[in-house]
């Protein structure tokens, strides 16, 4: 594990379209964002509704759900392999 954050989300927020069921329950597929600098707030990490290829494609705008800071770290935050095809999870 090389980092740590916290995240308060806005539920009124949520694009109700966006939740989908899996085998295991219903899920939102968000995106993060962890920036090097923080807001005045002392925050640092964003989320908001993940996004098609389409949607972004068409300059939807990002619908943002809230926001946080991350809390701990060891200095090396690499990017995770290759996402499975939604299809192929099982959720």
């Amino acid at each position: 594990m090389s980092a740590l954050a916290t995240l308060k989300i806005d539920l009124n927020k949520i694009d109700e379209s966006k939740i989908f069921q899996g085998k295991k329950g219903r899920y939102l597929e968000l995106t993060v964002a962890i920036n090097d600098d923080s807001d005045m707030y002392g925050n640092n990490v964003s989320a908001w509704n993940g996004q098609t290829t389409e949607e972004r494609e068409a300059g939807n705008p990002k619908k943002y759900l809230g926001n946080g800071k991350v809390f701990w770290t060891n200095g090396n935050v690499e990017k995770g392999a290759k996402e499975p095809d939604k299809k192929e999870l099982d959720f």
